[in-house]
């Protein structure tokens, strides 16, 4: 069965990150390009870090940087028939369903309605609907959205009367939390690299038209005609809304489609105490979240507690935001070092973007092993991963001496605020001498092996560099 795209012009694109592993040879090329003779094959059983995905011709492309700076691009799916050419981290195509209408041209003459709720609506089926949406109303949605025309940030959502305080130029891309309907305008709403919350038109209501085809999450802050919304009494006309349904919905011990607020024990099965067999318990817990894989922001609340972990692995789409006391401790044990020269726990993000984490502590264990070593660490392990955030987080002698809090590898638009970092983890047996008295809190590198201190498995290092990292 081919891949319907008879919606979607060629070289139609999104900028959307994950790792392809194929299971067919799939020729490297410099344009996305069939008859492009190419330059390097990647073979079964390799796979890719791609940054974006587009549809040219008969095949939907991956593309990436290559390790000398160049953008390549290989084929992963043929749209006639229907075949893709391997398994991907983050599924989703560079397809323009036949409602939708993102970059202009004649309107849907009957657009489709039939995904009820805030925000499922965009382009001209969005702005056919606009007036039954109060203005103030927003989604609570993360995602980067990529401008085309030149637009202005301004202190609040208004077109004349608001200041302009940041200005956005042709090819900028806009890491948001939340979409909102105002002055005539769709709204982005972002924090500034100053941790500042800035608000930027992406789009004018009537007559439609967008100020850029390139969003991860399209879909506009209005109400579909089947979920018409009228504003109460109360005179406020600010509607907040976070899709899906709060966790009073969810089955017990897991996860419901479309729930957005989590619980780490009650929902994730998290569980709090010093037994390091709690290690294995609290990873899964995390592995549940990635298996749920949230495709808009969801916010994981952390109980009062200490809870042990090794190595989890960390979801895209995350808010984790712990009540006072929440904090993490490192294992006890190096049994999740995948080397011989990192061991302890470590957060292991691959290709997660939109993820925060606000009001949490990260502590280490100092702890001496037979030889003297120390498994003193508990790193945050940052891999060609985007748009992550540290807010009133405390990380507590989480990295040895040799380690570091938060390592961050080919990895951009990172957000550390008003954060405390102390001391660093050493062994009992020798005072803390020399080059041991300092150590980088958080280190920026390359996506290379030696750039991190707690090695994954099976990742594929691009070689990109970390850029865009914003201390305050």
């Amino acid at each position: 069965m081919s891949i319907n795209v008879s919606n979607t012009p060629d070289m139609y694109k999104i900028y959307t990150s994950g790792r392809f592993t194929f299971n067919t040879k799939c020729r490297v090329r410099n344009t996305p390009d069939m008859s492009d003779p190419g330059i390097v094959t990647y073979q079964v059983g390799q796979s890719v870090n791609y940054d974006s995905k587009l549809k040219n011709g008969n095949h939907l492309w991956l593309s990436y940087m290559s390790n000398s700076g160049g953008r390549h691009y290989v084929p992963y799916a043929n749209t006639d028939k229907g075949t893709y050419f391997g398994t991907d981290t983050n599924p989703g195509n560079p397809i323009k369903p036949a409602s939708t209408n993102v970059s202009g041209g004649t309107p849907s003459t009957s657009p489709s309605h039939t995904n009820h709720g805030l925000g499922t609506l965009t382009g001209y089926a969005g702005a056919n609907v606009a007036d039954q949406t109060p203005d103030g109303t927003t989604l609570v949605i993360s995602g980067s959205y990529k401008y085309d025309e030149p637009a202005r940030g301004r202190d609040r959502t208004n077109m004349t009367n608001a200041t302009t305080v940041d200005h956005i130029k042709i090819g900028d891309t806009i890491y948001y939390n939340a979409k909102i309907k105002s002055d005539g305008h769709y709204w982005l709403r972002y924090i500034h690299t100053s941790g500042a919350t800035y608000y930027v038109p992406y789009a004018t209501i009537d007559p439609y038209r967008p100020y850029g085809v390139s969003d991860s999450h399209p879909g506009d802050p209005v109400y579909s005609q089947e979920t018409v919304t009228t504003p109460g009494n109360s005179g406020n006309n600010s509607n907040t809304v976070n899709p899906g349904n709060s966790a009073g919905n969810s089955s017990a011990g897991g996860l419901t489609p479309g729930q957005s607020l989590i619980d780490f024990v009650r929902d994730l099965g998290g569980i709090s105490g010093l037994s390091e067999s709690n290690c294995r318990v609290n990873d899964n817990a995390f592995q549940k979240l990635v298996d749920f894989h949230p495709n808009s922001k969801v916010t994981v609340r952390i109980p009062a507690g200490v809870y042990k972990v090794g190595r989890p692995e960390i979801s895209s789409n995350v808010d984790f935001i712990g009540e006072d006391g929440a904090t993490f401790l490192g294992t006890q044990t190096d049994n999740y070092a995948s080397d011989t020269a990192h061991s302890g726990a470590a957060f292991q993000y691959e290709c997660a973007n939109n993820v925060a984490w606000s009001n949490v502590t990260f502590r280490g264990i100092d702890y001496t092993a037979s030889n003297g070593s120390n498994v003193y660490r508990l790193v945050h392990n940052l891999l060609t991963s985007h748009n992550v955030s540290f807010t009133k987080c405390i990380f507590d002698q989480t990295e040895s001496n040799g380690g570091h809090c938060i390592d961050l590898c080919g990895s951009s638009h990172i957000y550390i605020n008003d954060s405390t970092f102390i001391g660093v983890g050493f062994d009992t047996i020798e005072p803390i001498r020399d080059k041991y008295c300092y150590k980088e809190a958080i280190q920026i590198d390359y996506d290379y092996e030696s750039g991190t201190s707690a090695t994954p498995l099976n990742h594929t290092y691009t070689f990109l560099p970390t850029h865009d990292v914003f201390i305050n």
